[in-house]
C-alpha cells in the first residue's frame, strides 16, 4: 500500500462514520511510502478530534508519529467536561473511532 491508498482509507473510513459530521484534512507525501496527515474530525454534539499522524506504509504500515485530541468545542478550556446527554453517546462514538483509527 502507498501513501495515496492509505489516505483513501482514511477517506473511506471517516465517510463511513456516523457521528462525523465534518471534516478537514490535509495530506502530505513525503515520499511514496511516507506521508504526514493532519486535522479536525467534527462530531456529533459539538465535539472535535484533532488528528495528526505521520506514516511510513511500505515494507509495513508503521505509525512513527501520531496524535489523537478530543475536546468538546474549539473555545473549550480543557478542564471542560464533556455533557452528561454527550457521556451516553461516546461509548458509540469511541467505537467508531477505535474503528476509523485501525486499519
Amino acid at each position: 500500500m502507498n501513501t495515496r491508498e492509505y489516505f483513501r482509507l482514511w477517506q473511506a473510513s471517516i465517510a463511513e462514520a456516523v457521528h462525523v459530521q465534518g471534516v478537514q484534512l490535509s495530506f502530505d507525501e513525503i515520499s511514496e511510502n511516507e506521508c504526514y496527515i493532519k486535522g479536525v474530525l467534527k462530531i456529533r454534539g459539538d465535539l472535535q478530534l484533532y488528528v495528526a499522524e505521520f506514516v511510513q506504509t511500505e515494507p509495513e504500515l508503521r505509525r512513527f508519529k501520531y496524535r489523537y485530541h478530543l475536546q468538546n468545542s474549539p473555545t473549550a478550556s480543557w478542564l471542560a467536561p464533556i455533557p452528561m446527554i454527550m457521556r451516553t453517546q461516546m461509548t458509540q462514538i469511541h467505537a467508531d473511532l477505535r474503528r476509523l483509527l485501525s486499519f
